[in-house]
This record gives C-alpha cells, structure tokens and sequence, in this order.
C-alpha cells in the first residue's frame, strides 16, 4: 500500500544571536523556513511550495516575524507599556520622602536614556514636583504587578535597581524610600532577601 500526501517541514535558513523581547537579553536563534513537500510513505520526495518563515529563540522557543532580525537592539529590551510603568515608579521614588533633589531628576534623566532609551524630557522636573503631595504609589504598584509576568529575572532587577539609583541620588536613603524600594520588589515577584542582597 502507498501513501502519498503533503507534510509541512522546517528548514533551518540561518541561525545565530538576536534581542529576544520576551528573554530581553541577547538569545541564540534559528530562522526556519517551512516548506511543503509532497511525500510517499511519509518520506518527503520534492518540495511542493514554501509556506513561509520565522525565527525561533533558543532559549524561550518563541517564535518572531524574520523582520525581527532587522530591528535595533535599542529600545526593544522593554516594551512601550513597561517603559512607561518604569518611568511613572522613578518619578514616584523621587518623591516619596516629601522633596524632590536634583539630583534625582538628574538620575531619572540618566535612567530614561539608559535604560529606556529615550530623549531627555523637558518638562521632567516640573512633571516630577506634581506629584510630591499626592505620589500614588498604590495605582503604579498594582499596575506594575500586572505587569511583572513580561519581564524575565534580568528585566525585574533591572527596574530595582534604577528604583535604588534614583532612591540614593540624594545620598541619603530615607525610610520612606527603603519602603516602597521593598513594596516595588514584592510587586516585581522578587523576595524580601533578594531586594536586600540587590
């Protein structure tokens, strides 16, 4: 008896290192390409036609559109969404303790082009001192809780310790400032010893 029909089979096209958006670190991958081939007692005899292709991330197995490959490594470690949630518990940081330093804004600036990738802010400062007699911490804590489960261990601790660098601006680490630094771990899932070792 003879069987004869169509089976889908990946090939790989290229491989090598690339930005994984959902590992956010530089992850090895393959680039597949799936073609159709016809088969006879399931063993591929000729490719019928090409299906399309994607690239797959080592270490995750998510898969991407290739125009992934194309894209810069800037401003992909985080997505819009989380960029903005970092942005809102930097500002909140800066305020807790009831004043707003300098060189907090200063930091938060330096924070914004590191690790967010993004253009100084003109209206930062004044932006900021909005918010010094109402910091809704709570709000930006839930969100962030939501949140977490799009970041891997690196991002989480990333965002900690931009917390830590604006909380320590001033050189003075208030008590109001180890609180929500602490409330901002448990939010990102990272345990009290974790925060403290960070």
């Amino acid at each position: 008896m003879i069987f004869a029909g169509f089976e889908d089979i990946p090939k790989t096209r290229s491989q090598g290192s690339f930005f994984c958006p959902q590992c956010l670190v530089s992850c090895d991958y393959k680039e597949q390409i799936s073609k159709l081939f016809f088969t006879i007692n399931f063993v591929p005899i000729f490719p019928f036609s090409t299906e399309g292709s994607f690239v797959e991330c080592q270490v995750c197995r998510a898969t991407y559109e290739p125009e992934i490959l194309n894209a810069e490594k800037e401003g992909t470690e985080f997505t819009p969404h989380v960029k903005r949630m970092v942005s809102e518990i930097l500002k909140i940081v800066s305020v807790v303790d009831g004043r707003l330093d300098d060189r907090e804004v200063v930091e938060i600036e330096l924070l914004s082009s590191e690790l967010l990738l993004e253009q100084p802010d003109k209206t930062l400062k004044m932006r900021i001192a909005e918010r010094i007699s109402t910091p809704a911490v709570l709000p930006v804590l839930n969100m962030l809780r939501r949140s977490r489960g799009c970041l891997n261990t690196v991002g989480k601790e990333k965002i900690l310790i931009a917390a830590i660098r604006v909380a320590m601006a001033d050189e003075t680490l208030h008590d109001q400032e180890i609180a929500v630094i602490f409330r901002i771990g448990k939010a990102l899932g990272i345990n009290r010893l974790e925060v403290q070792r960070i």
